[in-house]
């Protein structure tokens, strides 16, 4: 079974546990992460393994490899 790309917008706390609990789901990959911050966004990526990070919420939903992505709490309240 080909696993599901999942991209999250923001590298804070909840980031933090939605990564932890996608790192235990086999037929999910965390493909992607943004933040404000490029250098957060990295950051987070080289932790928790994500293959993709963008230092702004703008520039990821263009990417054309995502089936899902998650919008966390913070960050709706925003838009």
């Amino acid at each position: 079974m080909k696993k599901m790309n999942l991209a999250i917008l923001g590298a804070g706390r909840i980031a933090v546990t939605m990564a932890n609990i996608v790192s235990q789901m086999d037929e999910v990959n965390l493909y992607a992460v943004a933040a404000r911050d490029g250098v957060r966004a990295k950051a987070f990526a080289e932790k928790y393994g994500v293959e993709k990070s963008y230092g702004s919420y703008e520039e990821m939903p263009h990417a054309h490899t995502l089936r899902v992505m998650e919008l966390l709490d913070e960050i709706r309240a925003r838009w």
